[in-house]
C-alpha cells in the first residue's frame, strides 16, 4: 500500500487524478465499476484470489479501458499469461519516475488515437451498410473483404462467406448486348488511381446474382489509397433494372404522343402518292386496258392500208400505260418508304445496327413535315455522312423530337422562320445539330430542361418528358445532349454520338451472280394476291409452285423435289419460323437456305428469328430487283 500511495503522489504532483489505491484484484474491478478511471496501474501480484492478470481481464471485459502492468515478474509464464489480458504497456521494477510518467502519457495518447480510429471505422462501416447502393470492399490482390447489405442482398452471398473470394466470383457481370463476360476493371482503377466504370445501365451490364434473378446495373470502382500505397479497391453498384423499365416505358409513351402529333402531316404525306396511285390503276383497268384491247384487235384484222394507223395507236397507249405505271410505281415507294419509317420509329427495339445519322434526319422531317412546313423551313448543311451504332427508331424519335420542339419555339413570328440542321463529324464523334429562330431559353429554365414532366406549357398541352427522353436514349447510345439559347435569339440543340467506321465489303462493287439455270422454287404466303403477284416476276426465270400454307408447303415438298423455298413468316395454323424448324428435320440442307418474307414481325419470337436469319429475311414491299438478288445468291450458295 505504501508503493501505491507513493505512485499516486507522483501522479497527482504531474498533473493527474487518482480515482482509487487498493490491495486485491477484486477491489479493483469493482473501483473501475464505480468509477471508470482513463488509465489502470497495477501489480501482477495482489492480495485475495484474484491476482493482477485475472483482475486487467475482467476490467477489460467490462469496458475499453487501457491497463499498463507495473511488477517484478519477468518470467515467460507471466508474460505469457499478461498478454492474454490485452495489457497496453508492461513495465519491470524498478522502474524510474520519468520512464513511468512517459509510458502514462504514450499509452494514454496511443489508446486515445485507437478510440477515434474505432469511432470513424464505426461511422464508415455504419453508413457503408445503411447506403442504398451495394458497396464491396476488395484487396490489392482483388479478394472481396467486405460486402454491405445492399451487394448481399443483390449478389446473394453474405459478407462472411464472400471474404476472400475473387471479386469477379462474387459480383459476375455480363453485357446485356452480346452476353458475354464483362471484366471488372479494379485492378486498372488500383493502378491507375482513377474512378472507373464497367458501365451505366443503359449500357446494359447485367449481374447474375447466385439466385439466377438476372439483374441491370451501373457501377463504378475507384482505389482505396494510404498515401503513396494502395490498401484495395471498392466497387459501388446499384439495380437499375426497374429505372430502365420505366424509362422504356416513358419513351415508349413519348414515341406515342410525337406519332400523334405528326399523324396529320403524314396523313396528307401517304394520301397524296395513295390517291395518285389509285387513279393511275383504276384508269389502267378501267379505259387504258380495254382500249388498248380493242386497238390491237383492230391492228390483227387490219388491211395493209389502216394497219400503219391502227399499230400506232395501240403503241400510243402502251406508252401511255407505261406512264400511268410509271406514277403508280412512283407513288407506291412513297408509301412504301413512309411506312417504313413508322414502322422504325414505333418499334423500340433492342438489337444494334449501323445506322446512317443522314437518313435518320430525312426520316425524321419527313414524320414533322406536317409541323414544320406550319413554322417555316428547313435548312439542312451535311458536312458529312456519319455512320453510329444504335436504333434507327430511338435515333429518329431523338431528331424528331428536337425538330417538333424548333418548330414549336417559333410559333410566335409573324412570318415563317428557319429551322437548321447540321451533321458534321469532330474527332471520333458524329454531331448533330438543330437550331432555330425561336423565343429562346431563359436560365432560370435551362437549369430543369432535362427534368422529366418538367414544362412551361400550359397543363394538358405537354407531359414535359421530351428532352428529358432525348437525353435519356441519347445516353443509351453512349453519347451527350448540349443545349445552347439567348433569349430571343433562338436554341440550338447538340447531339454527339460516337462514330462508327464502315467496314469494308469484299462484295461491293462485285456482278450479280445470275443462275445457269432454271431452278425449282416453291412460295408459301397466305395471301393469293402476293402469290400471284410474286410468282409473275419469278416465273420469268425459274419454275415455280405456290402453297397457301404451312401444312400445304410439306405436303408438296414430300411429293417434289425444289431449290429454294420461299416463306411468308406470319401464316395462320403454321408460321414460317414453325415451316422451317419443321423442315429442318426432314431436309436440313433446303431450310438452310430458305428465304422468309414479312410485313413485320409482331411476336418476341418471330423478331428473334428474324434476328437469326439475318440477310435471308425480306421485308415487305420487296422490289423485283432486292427478291431477284435474294434468290440468284441463294441459289449460287445452294449451288457451291
Amino acid at each position: 500500500m505504501l508503493v501505491a500511495h507513493a505512485l499516486a503522489a507522483l501522479l497527482r504532483t504531474n498533473g493527474h487524478d487518482v480515482t482509487a489505491c487498493v490491495t486485491s484484484g477484486e477491489a479493483a474491478v469493482a473501483s473501475v465499476e464505480s468509477r471508470p478511471p482513463d488509465l489502470v496501474l497495477m501489480d501482477i501480484h495482489l492480495q485475495g484470489a484474484v491476482d493482477g492478470i485475472e483482475a486487467a481481464r475482467r476490467i477489460r471485459a467490462r469496458g475499453d479501458i487501457p491497463i499498463v502492468f507495473l511488477t517484478a515478474y519477468a518470467d515467460r509464464d507471466h508474460l505469457e499469461r499478461a498478454k492474454l489480458s490485452g495489457p497496453h504497456a508492461y513495465l519491470l521494477k524498478p522502474y524510474a519516475d520519468r520512464e513511468l510518467l512517459t509510458t502514462i502519457e504514450v499509452v494514454a495518447n496511443k489508446h486515445r488515437l485507437e478510440a477515434e480510429v474505432r469511432t470513424r471505422e464505426q461511422w464508415l462501416s455504419t453508413t457503408l451498410r445503411s447506403i442504398g447502393d451495394g458497396v464491396i470492399a476488395v484487396t490489392p490482390e482483388l479478394r472481396v473483404e467486405f460486402l454491405n447489405a445492399v451487394a448481399e442482398q443483390l449478389t446473394g452471398w453474405r459478407s462472411d462467406e464472400a471474404k476472400g473470394r475473387p471479386v469477379d466470383e462474387v459480383l459476375p457481370l455480363f453485357s446485356e448486348a452480346t452476353r458475354q463476360r464483362v471484366r471488372l476493371p479494379i485492378a486498372d482503377a488500383i493502378r491507375d488511381r482513377s474512378v472507373l466504370h464497367t458501365g451505366v445501365g443503359r449500357a446494359g451490364v447485367i449481374l447474375l446474382p447466385r439466385d439466377g434473378a438476372e439483374r441491370l446495373i451501373e457501377d463504378s470502382v475507384a482505389p482505396i489509397i494510404d498515401g503513396d500505397r494502395a490498401l484495395g479497391g471498392v466497387v459501388v453498384f446499384r439495380d437499375v433494372t426497374e429505372q430502365r423499365f420505366i424509362e422504356s416505358r416513358l419513351a415508349l409513351a413519348e414515341r406515342v404522343s410525337s406519332l400523334v402529333t405528326v399523324t396529320a402531316g403524314l396523313g396528307h404525306e401517304i394520301n397524296n402518292p395513295l390517291s395518285a396511285t389509285y387513279a393511275n390503276l383504276d384508269l389502267v383497268r378501267e379505259s387504258v386496258l380495254p382500249q388498248l384491247r380493242d386497238q390491237l384487235e383492230r391492228v390483227a384484222h387490219a388491211d395493209p392500208g389502216t394497219l400503219r394507223e391502227a399499230a400506232a395507236a395501240a403503241m400510243a397507249s402502251c406508252g401511255e400505260l407505261a406512264d400511268m405505271m410509271d406514277d403508280a410505281m412512283f407513288g407506291a415507294s412513297r408509301i412504301r418508304d413512309i411506312v417504313g419509317i413508322l414502322s422504325s420509329f414505333a418499334r423500340p427495339g433492342q438489337d444494334r445496327e449501323l445506322v446512317s445519322l443522314i437518313d435518320v434526319i430525312d426520316s425524321a422531317r419527313k414524320l414533322a413535315a406536317n409541323e414544320l412546313s406550319l413554322r417555316g423551313s428547313v435548312i439542312t448543311d451535311f458536312r458529312a455522312a456519319p455512320l453510329v451504332l444504335g436504333h434507327a427508331g430511338q435515333l429518329c424519335q431523338v431528331v424528331t423530337q428536337l425538330l417538333l420542339n424548333a418548330a414549336q419555339s417559333m410559333d410566335h413570328l409573324s412570318t415563317p422562320g428557319a429551322i437548321r440542321i447540321v451533321v458534321d463529324v469532330v474527332e471520333d464523334r458524329a454531331v448533330v445539330e438543330v437550331s432555330d429562330l425561336g423565343r429562346g431559353i431563359p436560365p432560370e429554365i435551362m437549369v430543369r430542361i432535362f427534368e422529366p414532366f418538367f414544362t412551361t406549357k400550359p397543363v394538358g398541352l405537354a407531359r414535359g418528358l421530351g428532352l428529358a427522353i432525348v437525353q435519356a436514349l441519347v445516353s443509351a447510345h453512349h453519347g451527350e445532349v448540349t443545349v445552347s439559347s439567348r433569349v430571343g435569339s433562338g436554341t440550338t440543340v447538340r447531339v454527339l454520338l460516337p462514330r462508327i467506321e464502315p467496314a469494308r465489303d469484299a462484295r461491293s462493287g462485285a456482278a450479280l451472280t445470275v443462275s445457269t439455270r432454271r431452278g425449282r422454287i416453291l412460295l408459301v404466303d397466305d395471301e393469293p394476291v402476293v402469290l400471284r403477284a410474286l410468282r409473275r416476276f419469278i416465273v420469268r426465270f425459274h419454275d415455280v409452285d405456290i402453297a397457301t400454307s404451312g401444312a400445304e408447303a410439306l405436303a408438296r415438298i414430300a411429293a417434289d423435289t425444289y431449290d429454294l423455298i420461299i416463306s411468308d413468316l406470319m401464316m395462320p395454323g403454321m408460321t414460317g419460323a414453325e415451316l422451317h424448324h419443321a423442315l429442318h428435320e426432314r431436309a436440313p440442307d433446303l431450310a438452310n437456305q430458305m428465304l422468309f418474307t414479312t410485313g413485320g414481325a409482331f411476336t418476341k419470337e418471330t423478331r428473334d428469328f428474324v434476328i437469326e436469319m439475318g440477310e435471308r429475311v425480306l421485308a415487305k414491299p420487296m422490289t423485283p430487283e432486292e427478291l431477284h438478288a435474294a434468290i440468284e445468291h441463294a441459289l449460287t450458295r445452294r449451288a457451291s
